[in-house]
């Protein structure tokens, strides 16, 4: 069953990752010299393969040029590799699973209320940073997160919250940069 490329995840994904490539190469346009240079060192390229990659959604043939098999395959005379009979059965497995459920991942399938709570997670975190700053919203969140998710005690998430807000705080100073202090100790709202 061949669904259309507007009903697979990958299409969907591309599409986002795109718009965000674009948004970061038209930002980096405002931006003084100097500055603009990585951006566009870092959107330019992405924008060219994801181009390809939506291109590949809808033309197989150079969809196939992404495609990675972690599996042993023939070289180019036809010939197969040394194999030992279990890595030709595997391979065989996998094949035939392949040419069985002969489908890829459609929107249907997505489990939209884990990823619609794992996104609100993620703008909650970003309001309690501005609200109270990095250390007290990372210490809040990778506890509740460890805790809720991860099945951790209240004791072993207090100390991965502590070792994640200790990680955090000393790249900060390794990189000499100021960790947001957050609204409610001080700090001003960032020019969004």
């Amino acid at each position: 069953m061949t669904s259309k490329p507007w009903q697979r995840v990958s299409f969907w994904v591309t599409i986002a990752l795109a718009l965000f490539a674009v948004t970061i190469a038209l930002a980096s346009l405002g931006l003084k010299r100097d500055a603009k240079a990585l951006p566009q060192l870092i959107s330019f390229p992405l924008l060219v393969v994801l181009g390809l990659l939506l291109v590949g959604e809808f033309v197989p043939r150079v969809q196939s040029f992404f495609v990675i098999s972690w599996l042993p395959t023939a070289t180019p005379g036809g010939e197969n590799l040394d194999l030992t009979e279990e890595q030709e059965l595997e391979r065989e497995l996998v094949e035939a699973e392949r040419e069985e459920t002969g489908r890829e991942v459609l929107l249907r399938d997505i489990p939209w209320r884990l990823v619609s709570l794992v996104f609100m997670g993620i703008v909650l975190y970003g309001l309690m940073v501005l609200a109270a700053g990095f250390i007290v919203a990372g210490l809040a969140f990778s506890m509740v997160f460890v805790r809720g998710f991860g099945g951790a005690t209240w004791q072993g998430a207090t100390l991965l919250g502590i070792g994640t807000v200790g990680t955090m705080y000393a790249l900060a100073l390794l990189l000499r940069a100021d960790l947001y202090p957050g609204m409610l100790f001080g700090g001003k709202l960032p020019p969004f």
